[in-house]
């Protein structure tokens, strides 16, 4: 949806008048400071001139901005939309459908990427494996027990 607008900005011949605008203000503005600084008796208004056309472009981003500051934002999504907390049943339908569609799917959709089961690790019982290795003198280090735990299971 993103690139799609992008592509509509760069095909946009209104996008290309304002930057010539811009680009000529700022040619224009800097012709006639030059003017000034290198004639010896230049005109009054040179300066003045210089000094507009220059301005022109960053009065019209500081407006802009402005604007963006000032104007409503409207939410992404309207009430249809919303985000309810997920229920048991609403979780395994949403998980069933994802099961269902591929990953990389033709029809355009978003990547949706899926995560194995939840594995809690806690406080077991230390397996058969892990007495016998530090019967032989080898504690594991704390860094090194949640692969224990895994091994060992």
């Amino acid at each position: 949806m993103a690139s799609s607008s992008m592509e509509d900005r760069k095909e946009d011949a209104r996008i290309y008048i304002i930057s010539f605008l811009f680009f000529a203000c700022i040619i224009g503005g800097g012709v006639f400071l030059s003017l000034y600084i290198l004639f010896p008796q230049p005109k009054s208004w040179y300066p003045t001139a210089g000094l507009i056309l220059v301005a022109i472009p960053w009065v019209f981003w500081f407006f802009a901005y402005i604007y963006s500051c000032l104007k409503p934002h409207e939410p992404e999504f309207n009430d249809s939309h919303r985000q309810t907390p997920a229920t048991p049943a609403s979780v395994a339908t949403a998980n069933s459908s994802r099961a269902e569609s591929p990953v990389n799917s033709p029809g355009g959709g978003e990547r949706h990427v899926r995560f194995g089961g939840v594995v809690v690790l806690g406080k077991e019982e230390t397996s058969a494996a892990q007495r016998e290795h530090e019967k032989e003198g080898h504690s594991p280090m704390e860094s090194e027990q949640p692969l224990t735990l895994l091994v060992s299971s």
